[in-house]
């Protein structure tokens, strides 16, 4: 874990994906952020795939999790979710009721 600039951090962890794909971290186990991997490598010292998220601050998380990287402070403990294929946030099947209106001006879901 490294920021090569401002404002920019670079999470690399071992295993394999395709780019593109997401992988989801946590600081606390609880609160779950996604990232799209944006490499992938072959480490020659540990003999592994390895794959690279780069995280720039937008919001606040991701702006709090640089600063303290940036000063030093690396996370003691870092979870990592499997990594999704791509599309996996549109996959929720969609409800088949609709929201209509009457000629009351009432809103009731609609088969």
């Amino acid at each position: 874990m490294h920021c090569p600039s401002e404002g920019v951090l670079v999470i690399t962890l071992p295993g394999r994906a395709d780019v593109g794909t997401f992988a989801r971290i946590s600081l606390d186990g609880i609160e779950w952020h996604s990232f799209s991997v944006a490499g992938t490598s072959f480490s020659k010292q540990t003999d592994e795939s390895e794959i690279h998220l780069i995280i720039g601050a937008i919001g606040d998380w991701t702006k709090n999790l640089i600063r303290q990287v940036e000063k030093g402070n690396l996370p003691k403990r870092l979870w990592v979710r499997r990594v999704k294929p791509p599309g996996f946030m549109f996959s929720i099947a969609l409800s088949t009721k609709r929201l209509g209106s009457n000629t009351n001006n009432r809103r009731d879901l609609v088969n």
